[in-house]
This record gives C-alpha cells, sequence and structure tokens, in this order.
C-alpha cells in the first residue's frame, strides 16, 4: 500500500469523516483527496517527473499536508523544508535535494524565500507569487478539476520523503524515507 492510497480508501468509504483537521482548517477525506488530485495536475504541467524531488516551505497547513499526501501518487519525493533556517541552509538543501519546484504554502515566509532563491546557483520554480503564496495557493486549490489519472503506480521502495538533520555538526544531510516506511508507521 502507497501512502495516498490510504487517503483514497477513505475518500471512497466515507468522504465526509474528517481527514485533517487544525485551529485554521477543517478537510473531510472527500476534500483531502480532491485537493492532491489537483497538486497531481499542477506537477504533470510544472514538468515534474517521477522520482523528482519537490520542496514545500510554510507553516503547517492543509494545502502543505495536501501536497504531501499528492507528492506519493505522482511517484516524486516530498522535500518538507524548515522556513526557520537560515537562508544559506534553505539554499543548501533546495541544492543538496536537487529541488526545481518549490511550493510556498504561506505568504508570511516570503521574505525568508525570497532570500534563499537569491543565493542559489539554480534556477527554482515557484508554484505562487511569493508576497501572495498562500491566498494564491489556497485559491488555486480550491478550483474544481477532474482526479488525477496515475500512470505507472510508484514502487513501494522510492523516495517518499527526504528529511534533512539538523546539521549540528556539519552540513545537513538528507535522510529518505520510502513509500513502505510511511505506510507502516500508521
Amino acid at each position: 500500500m502507497l501512502r495516498h492510497q490510504t487517503i483514497d480508501y477513505q475518500a471512497e468509504r466515507r468522504p465526509h469523516h474528517p481527514g485533517l483537521r487544525a485551529h485554521d482548517f477543517d478537510w473531510d477525506y472527500a476534500t483531502l483527496a480532491a485537493r492532491s488530485h489537483f497538486v497531481d495536475h499542477w506537477l504533470e504541467a510544472s514538468g515534474v517527473a517521477s522520482g523528482n524531488r519537490i520542496g514545500v516551505v510554510g507553516l503547517n497547513s492543509a494545502a502543505h499536508f495536501a501536497i504531501l499526501f499528492d507528492a506519493s501518487r505522482f511517484g516524486a519525493a516530498a522535500v518538507s523544508v524548515n522556513f526557520r533556517l537560515a537562508p544559506a541552509e534553505l539554499a543548501f538543501i533546495l541544492g543538496d535535494a536537487e529541488i526545481e519546484l518549490l511550493f510556498v504554502t504561506d505568504a508570511s515566509v516570503a521574505n525568508i524565500v525570497s532570500q534563499t532563491l537569491a543565493l542559489r546557483d539554480q534556477p527554482t520554480k515557484l508554484t505562487a507569487d511569493q508576497g501572495e503564496a498562500w491566498h494564491s495557493l489556497a485559491k488555486l486549490m480550491t478550483t474544481a478539476g477532474e482526479p488525477y489519472t496515475i500512470g505507472d503506480m510508484p514502487d513501494e521502495n522510492a523516495p517518499a520523503v527526504q528529511l534533512y538533520t539538523s546539521g549540528t555538526t556539519s552540513k545537513p544531510k538528507g535522510g529518505m524515507l520510502s513509500q513502505h516506511n510511511l505506510v507502516s508507521l500508521t
């Protein structure tokens, strides 16, 4: 079983049951699945291929989690980047993970993202205007779209998430978790 299949399973059987809830959002399983399908279309249109890594930076939000679940369906590995790091550290992680597409899920990190991208040699595509990142992403995610048609299912041993260490003694290191690793944790 792959990580996104748990959401799709619940969306089919209990669509109106709470799927993702916090102080500022409340999505049922049907909404979570629909939003993640939207992100799949976005990844495909942006030229992301299965096996690529996508970055996500921002506060915990519904969009952040939808993107993390979505990367699973698409076969991309999600790299959740800590916005509290210094711009030089963020730039290192974006380069080390070879991230070309960065989702910015909260407008409050726009200044840090701007500073980080200015330090990078490689171009980085943003999913929305930095100043209006969260508002643009939220608006786009509410756009009705067709369910994403999955081509080849990702391998359960394929990377699903790449998490970075704090780098207290040297540069941060990216540890990979596979689809199987993540599903076995639940």
